[in-house]
């Protein structure tokens, strides 16, 4: 095995990871998970174990270095596949300048994600930021998901924030996903939230993603960083009805930045 390189995964911020290492906690419960832009796992609302025990939650388990090595989802403390990926378990690996999440059953037999991938390697630059995603298969050899990506690759900008991404084929070549989309360019506020998202071609053109009917995405957040606008554009920067009937969205929070109401037109 390669040398292990140490980097940060981001648990609901920094201060949480922090209060592990400090704390030399192993494991923390959360009801929900997510894969954010950099494709780091993130857990939100954090609960204790004996809350966990009575609903489905995420239990997360920490090396001693309070780096992430094992996700496991729990239904009323019974693992089963998560609803969103259709695994119970990731286990994951620190190999040299990258981080390999192996997907298995309850008991550590491997298996496919609900997109047939068996693992996923994330690539990291020498300042152990990442900066792409490879799709393995059983034989962990490199195959495309369902969406006809086999490596996503981006750029940072000087801020160290995902700039542009690029799709390939399992040899290395450009290729455009099931969408017509071949780029994502991305734009983000002094505050690193992202305000706008557009759509290219092979050749750095705007397109239409097919299954969404929009170029670009623009979003207008309120003084917490919670999106309380999104605006859909078609090509020529005209606003556009997307595929879900609505051109604008808006969102009303409360105190903790739920959302509750939504307005679409």
């Amino acid at each position: 095995m390669m040398k292990m390189m140490k980097t940060t995964i981001y648990i609901a911020g920094l201060v949480f990871l922090a209060s592990v290492i400090e704390l030399g906690a192993a494991e923390a419960w959360f009801r929900r998970l997510d894969i954010d832009a950099y494709e780091n796992i993130i857990g939100l609302s954090r609960v204790s174990a004996s809350e966990a025990a009575e609903i489905n939650a995420y239990l997360f388990i920490y090396d001693s270095a309070g780096r992430l090595n094992r996700v496991e989802y729990r239904c009323t403390g019974h693992a089963l596949p998560d609803p969103s990926f259709g695994v119970q378990r990731i286990e994951i690996f620190y190999e040299g300048r990258s981080i390999y999440r192996k997907y298995t059953d309850g008991t550590g037999k491997p298996m496919a994600d609900e997109s047939g991938i068996w693992g996923t390697r994330v690539i990291l630059d020498r300042h152990g930021r990442n900066i792409g995603v490879v799709f393995y298969d059983e034989y962990e050899n490199i195959v495309p998901d369902m969406k006809g990506i086999a490596q996503r690759l981006w750029t940072l900008d000087k801020s160290g924030r995902k700039s542009l991404e690029r799709f390939f084929d399992s040899f290395g070549a450009r290729v455009v996903d099931n969408r017509g989309v071949a780029a994502i360019q991305y734009q983000w506020n002094s505050s690193d939230k992202l305000i706008e998202r557009r759509y290219l071609s092979l050749e750095g053109s705007p397109v239409l993603a097919r299954d969404e009917g929009v170029y670009k995405y623009r979003w207008i957040r309120d003084e917490r960083g919670y999106p309380v606008r999104e605006d859909r554009f078609g090509i020529q920067g005209e606003p556009i009805i997307a595929a879900d009937g609505s051109a604008v969205i808006e969102w009303v929070r409360d105190e903790n930045g739920r959302v509750t109401k939504e307005f679409r037109r």
